[in-house]
């Protein structure tokens, strides 16, 4: 029996666009704004989209575009150039141009295919919106010549028929560039935060309820995706859905009906903290270990509270650890682990959460 529905899965998949974008509609009406400026009344400046990886970046550009075409039908073209696949500007100028007209094999210039792209828009008076994403590296690599090449003919000829627009992880190759090419990114810098913990939450919620059986993930398992999203992964959504996803293939192959926690515990080890786990002490081994037979009783338990925290500290005493005080054996909990080596998460009421390993990958080390 699997947790999932039928063809569930592809509401976890990167190319799923939601319905709904919860805490990115100001975004996205903002850039929806900006293109319409620049179609009616002929008023562009090329924006910047940044943010981390995982912030909603390209699926509010795919929402841009599909609300802007179905509001000018068939009077524009849109394309989103996955940058990170086009090593160079000429690759990136080739896959814009494909997108519409064929390009031959023969090998033409860069100014001739766009030269070509422009003949093409111009004949079927149509007007293209391009999103450059992910494009760090490109611009980095060739100093913006790609900006160059796409504003070239508006230049000579005062006529728009490409919009393009940047989305960057950073600012950092945007600033790196000549004053020429920096002019004419002059619209306006829209930054695209990491999400928290509670957002991430809002933005998953659409995907399990469409991808999920009814009631096959508990409270807890979201909670803990979320925490390790935020803490982890710098509040990355995609990394939450990518989390949410793997522990339901650990609740399937496990033959449960339902994700808890310890599947989300276990989904995180596999595929990610095992490989980069923080080096810790005996002492610290065994501190986990106290924990982990605290919450051995309940997989799907993620909080420490106050009453555990005394229990774990018995434990870790009379199984004949060093000899410490309970004040310091906080402060290894939030010094060591919690703030250094973030095994640990802390919430907004300051109680531990306890994400890093699987309870019963802990409880089987010697």
């Amino acid at each position: 029996m699997s947790v999932f529905k039928e063809d569930g899965w592809k509401y976890f998949d990167i190319s799923y666009l939601p319905k709904k974008m919860p805490h990115r509609e100001k975004e996205k009406n903002e850039i929806v704004d900006i293109f319409k400026l620049g179609l009616d009344k002929n008023v562009f400046k090329i924006p910047v989209i940044y943010g981390p990886s995982g912030t909603g970046k390209t699926t509010v550009i795919h929402k841009v575009f599909k609300e802007l075409k179905e509001l000018y039908d068939g009077l524009i073209e849109t394309y989103v150039l996955n940058s990170l696949t086009a090593a160079k500007t000429y690759v990136a100028i080739t896959r814009i141009a494909s997108h519409l007209i064929p390009i031959p094999h023969r090998g033409l210039s860069q100014d001739e295919i766009i030269d070509r792209l422009y003949n093409v828009l111009k004949m079927r008076d149509q007007r293209y919106l391009v999103a450059l994403d992910d494009s760090d590296d490109l611009i980095r690599r060739d100093g913006g010549k790609i900006i160059e090449l796409l504003t070239r003919i508006e230049e000579e000829y005062g006529e728009r028929l490409i919009y393009p627009i940047i989305i960057v992880r950073n600012m950092a190759p945007i600033y790196s560039l000549s004053d020429h090419i920096k002019s004419k990114i002059d619209g306006p810098k829209i930054e695209f935060r990491p999400y928290n913990w509670r957002e991430l939450i809002d933005i998953i919620e659409e995907r399990i309820e469409l991808g999920l059986k009814e009631d096959a993930i508990s409270e807890n398992a979201v909670k803990v995706s979320a925490y390790i999203s935020d803490e982890i992964f710098n509040g990355s959504a995609r990394e939450m859905i990518n989390l949410i996803y793997n522990s339901g293939l650990v609740a399937d192959r496990e033959n449960n009906s339902r994700i808890i926690a310890e599947h989300v515990r276990k989904a995180f080890y596999m595929s990610y903290s095992r490989n980069i786990a923080p080096a810790i002490s005996d002492m610290e081994i065994n501190i986990l270990k106290a924990i982990a037979k605290r919450l051995s009783a309940d997989l799907d338990k993620i909080e420490i509270t106050k009453e555990d925290i005394t229990y774990i500290y018995e434990y870790f005493r009379d199984r004949g650890s060093r000899r410490i005080e309970l004040k310091q054996f906080i402060h290894i909990l939030d010094e060591e682990l919690y703030l250094k080596k973030k095994l640990l998460y802390k919430d907004e009421s300051g109680r531990y959460i306890f994400f890093y390993y699987p309870v019963t990958h802990i409880l089987n080390i010697v």
